[in-house]
């Protein structure tokens, strides 16, 4: 499954919902590190942004509260990728 969900505040790519795990995957790139790295632009203020457009739209599909939820991070500058698994956990 794969899905773009947009909203004024966010643009979220929904990667996968496998063995009752949605995953939502937020991509940042950055052509030039002068505001700092893709990873650094997500502050605590966006992972609760996130967060919220996640909720909603789960509970507009009926799924909350029925699967667990992962969320997932792609920090792209240049030629370098990076990928973190379940971001957010603390």
């Amino acid at each position: 499954m794969r899905e773009i969900i947009d909203s004024e505040e966010e643009r979220l790519i929904l990667y996968a919902k496998k063995r009752g795990t949605v995953v939502f995957v937020e991509v940042k790139k950055r052509l030039i590190d002068k505001y700092g790295t893709p990873l650094e632009a997500i502050t605590p203020e966006k992972t609760k942004e996130i967060a919220r457009v996640a909720e909603h739209y789960l509970y507009e599909r009926g799924l909350l509260d029925k699967c667990d939820v992962r969320f997932d991070v792609i920090g792209i500058q240049r030629n370098k990728i990076e990928h973190i698994e379940d971001a957010f956990k603390e």
